[in-house]
């Protein structure tokens, strides 16, 4: 088979994060044979890092729906070495011909430490891909319900060192807290899909998930007094041992810096029915019901149903409020609640806040026992929203 440079151009560009070693991407040669394939081969050396590939023709790119079938060492976490990315421009762009040095092919190389705004984890064969942003998620991106059931799809929030405010503005407990680090979250609430993956099994809807927050954890090993520790065999134990990444609930703080969205008023403007299902709007012949999560508009870091739907387990314990200023806060060492936040379907608009703790319930609690505007009782609602470290591991 021939080869021969033909038409694009080699470049990569780095994302610097404070590491030791910093990763570094030389000898890119584009090559493309009587095969059609084009071949990017490049060789990375010093440290591990995540690559991503882009092709642009005058500075834009031809898009993520073009670059859906590459193959080879892309969007994942690379070794050391040399490697090669392969695709087949006639198939995705067909009728398209450039002339030489009118497309670019950009690899871009991310440390661990500073990995891509999103990670897809692959809740059947393990796999952990990254992307740039949710509209390079591939097979039709967000509005494909398998990113709700069989994947697990969370968006980095640019937390570390910066001074967020939580809690009801001007208000006696209101507060500043800065986080550390930067951390991604799950772009939805567990659905019974996902959860159904973890446990090997297969189906399950979009609709978000249901347990207590011992069902999630475990209860000998209590947070914080144990960190992130949990008891082995129950669900936060198994998605850990499944995807290779830390897992967890957030804790309080962590849940309203991404639910606020770096807002200190409310996200929604005056329009709650936009985001949220609620008691108002979640009805069908006057009960209320559970919705399949990413139908309403996501904040503006990409999450959904921050607001409503299910309500959201944190690690903390519940306790009083203060106005102390905080850094990496993880609530109370004892309790006998656990925190929950966002408010829920069968509730009114008065629930979904962002900057108001509700009723915390008893960790072996399923059942919450509010009554609904609709008249329900002991309604079963209660979901997380994972997040892990914004840690390329593999």
């Amino acid at each position: 088979m021939k080869s021969k440079v033909l038409c694009f151009l080699a470049g990569f560009s780095i994302c610097l994060g404070a590491f030791a070693v910093e990763p570094v991407v030389s000898a890119i040669t584009a090559t493309r044979g009587d095969d059609q394939f084009l071949r990017v081969s490049y060789t990375l050396a010093n440290a591990p890092a995540v690559i991503t590939f882009d092709v642009t023709t005058n500075g834009v790119s031809v898009g993520p729906r073009c670059l859906e079938r590459v193959f080879g060492g892309c969007a994942r976490l690379m070794r050391p070495g040399t490697h090669e990315i392969s695709w087949r421009p006639d198939r995705d762009l067909p009728g398209v011909s450039f002339e030489n040095g009118e497309a670019d092919v950009q690899i871009r190389c991310w440390p661990t430490n500073a990995p891509p705004d999103y990670l897809v984890l692959d809740l059947v064969w393990s796999n952990a891909t990254y992307y740039v942003s949710a509209d390079w998620l591939p097979r039709g991106g967000l509005a494909n319900r398998e990113y709700a059931t069989r994947y697990l799809v969370m968006r980095r929030i640019p937390a570390a060192g910066r001074k967020w405010h939580m809690g009801v503005c001007n208000a006696s407990t209101s507060h500043d807290v800065t986080l550390g680090s930067d951390y991604y979250m799950a772009v939805y609430e567990l659905t019974d899909g996902q959860y159904g993956r973890v446990n090997g099994e297969t189906g399950g809807t979009a609709k978000p998930h249901s347990e207590s927050y011992k069902t999630y954890r475990g209860e000998t090993l209590l947070w914080p007094g144990d960190g992130h520790a949990v008891d082995e065999g129950f669900f936060i134990d198994k998605v850990r041992k499944l995807t290779g990444f830390e897992l967890d609930m957030p804790t309080e703080a962590q849940w309203e810096i991404a639910a606020r969205a770096g807002a200190n008023g409310p996200i929604y403007g005056e329009s709650l029915d936009a985001i949220a299902w609620y008691g108002d709007n979640s009805q069908a012949d006057g009960v209320c019901a559970l919705h399949e999560v990413g139908l309403k508009e996501p904040n503006a870091f990409g999450l959904y149903d921050v607001l409503g739907n299910a309500f959201e387990f944190a690690l903390d314990w519940q306790s009083a409020l203060t106005n102390a200023e905080a850094v990496d806060p993880v609530g109370a060492t004892t309790g006998t609640q656990r925190v929950r936040r966002g408010g829920g379907y069968n509730l009114s608009a008065a629930y979904c806040s962002l900057d108001r703790q509700s009723d915390g319930n008893q960790p072996t609690y399923a059942n919450d026992g509010l009554t609904g505007v609709d008249g329900s009782t002991k309604a079963k609602y209660q979901s997380i929203r994972l997040v892990c470290p914004a840690v390329a591991v593999r």
